[in-house]
């Protein structure tokens, strides 16, 4: 080897030796990429390589100006002696917000007030908007019980849109400028609300403005039809003050809905005022709301009277035998009431109408009498109720009986009763002739009202 060539080497050999022994250190790598939101170590080794007389510890790492919740280049930079080294870090966006959805089914009659804030809530790094649409009809309306709308519910998902986000993206012309989330939603759903009641199958979807989209189900229930409140008709009741508001008497209200079904009583609001104080008529107004937000309203009348006080029922014997109690009476419009309401179900029925017979309407307050301490269709001497026909002369070939306390003094309540009641409509609606009816009124027992009704032929 010549000299020159030896010195070229030797010279070449010693400025390795300064790159290794004398710096020490060498940059391998200047650029690193982190997804926004998540942890981020930075580790020298993957961006330095370095001699044995180097240790890591006598690196020093700043990364104070790393915002890892923020989109954007950061500089990251390594400090050796004198010497200093940059590493640029990317922080980019390129996950879907995570999306849950909060609601899966919603019942409403307002299509103005459904925001995705009701819907479900969402987590990105990056701002976001989000939109309510793509709803597809399933079925008509129709009344869903639980379990019907579970397995509606069943089916519904939350998931990325990444395959169909690419889609569009790889479709815009390589010159077109950087598309924002709302051009992406603007092609992902159809915000247009449904035209006719019914079961939707709907979609919330949510975009940040990196374009990464994710989407979720839930089921709409479109209904803008009210309950259906049956079974409202004015009446009147007898209380020993009829300045007192009533209570309302709702055993005979039917509240039905085309979605929700049959609705509990207990879910109508009521509100008593006084229309007439001198003729101590009261208005109920009733109302209830299905599941939708829709309201039924309905009203009737309460006329309040005093108790009947004959002088020939003023305690004492009844016509047919029986102690009365002091201040207890016998209600003949009751009676009356009572008679056209059944005769009027049995004409429906295709039935003869039931003959009211005096002698068996006096039996009917004897055992008027006898259920206020003993409501039973068992006597108290152990006959059955019926008995007391024979007790007025009356032979028959076949009876039965009804009973009843309370409603309030209503006739048409207790009728109700009876006719949802196998039992007693079946009384009601037996080939009978003739009948025997008594509304017996104490005002200081418990249910104050004790109804009978005979039957027989």
């Amino acid at each position: 080897m010549s000299v020159k060539k030896y010195i070229l080497a030797a010279g070449a050999l010693c400025l390795s030796l300064f790159l290794l022994t004398g710096c020490g250190i060498r940059q391998t790598a200047s650029e690193a990429t982190v997804q926004a939101g998540e942890d981020f170590h930075f580790r020298a080794e993957d961006y330095f390589e370095w001699n044995d007389r180097v240790k890591e510890s006598d690196l020093i790492v700043d990364t104070s100006a790393l915002d890892l919740n923020r989109v954007g280049e950061y500089p990251v930079t390594v400090s050796y002696r004198r010497e200093q080294y940059t590493v640029t870090v990317s922080v980019v966006d390129e996950k879907a917000p995570a999306l849950k959805m909060t609601v899966e089914s919603l019942f409403t009659n307002d299509l103005s007030g459904i925001g995705a804030q009701t819907l479900g809530v969402y987590e990105d790094v990056s701002e976001c908007v989000e939109r309510v649409g793509n709803y597809e009809k399933g079925q008509d309306l129709a009344v869903l019980s639980e379990e019907e709308l579970e397995g509606l519910t069943s089916g519904l998902t939350v998931r990325d849109l990444a395959e169909e986000t690419a889609g569009l993206l790889e479709e815009l012309p390589p010159e077109t400028e950087e598309p924002s989330c709302d051009w992406l939603l603007d092609r992902l759903v159809d915000d247009r609300p449904p035209a006719e009641e019914g079961v939707y199958r709907a979609q919330m979807a949510v975009s940040d403005v990196w374009c990464n989209a994710s989407e979720g189900n839930w089921i709409l229930v479109y209904d803008t039809t009210p309950p259906l409140l049956e079974g409202v008709q004015d009446v009147t009741v007898v209380q020993e003050d009829p300045s007192v508001p009533p209570v309302p008497d709702l055993s005979g209200l039917q509240v039905t809905d085309n979605v929700d079904g049959d609705i509990l009583t207990a879910a109508v609001s009521t509100e008593v005022s006084e229309t007439d104080a001198a003729g101590h008529v009261y208005t109920v107004r009733l109302s209830c709301m299905d599941r939708a937000g829709n309201e039924a309203e309905a009203s009737y009348t309460i006329t309040v009277k005093e108790p009947e006080r004959p002088a020939e029922q003023q305690g004492g014997a009844s016509a047919a035998g029986g102690t009365q109690a002091a201040g207890a009476v016998f209600l003949s419009d009751q009676v009356s009431q009572v008679l056209a309401l059944i005769n009027e179900q049995r004409a429906a029925a295709g039935l003869d109408a039931l003959t009211l017979n005096s002698a068996a309407t006096a039996a009917a307050q004897t055992r008027a009498v006898e259920i206020v301490d003993s409501f039973s269709h068992v006597r108290p001497n152990g006959n059955r109720g019926y008995t007391t026909l024979l007790d007025v002369g009356i032979q028959y070939a076949v009876a039965g009986e009804n009973l009843g306390i309370g409603y309030g003094g209503s006739a048409a309540a207790v009728v109700n009763a009876w006719m949802n009641s196998e039992t007693h409509r079946a009384n009601i609606m037996k080939n009978y002739t003739d009948t025997g009816i008594a509304c017996y009124y104490d005002p200081n027992s418990t249910n104050q009202y004790h109804w009978v009704q005979l039957f027989f032929r």
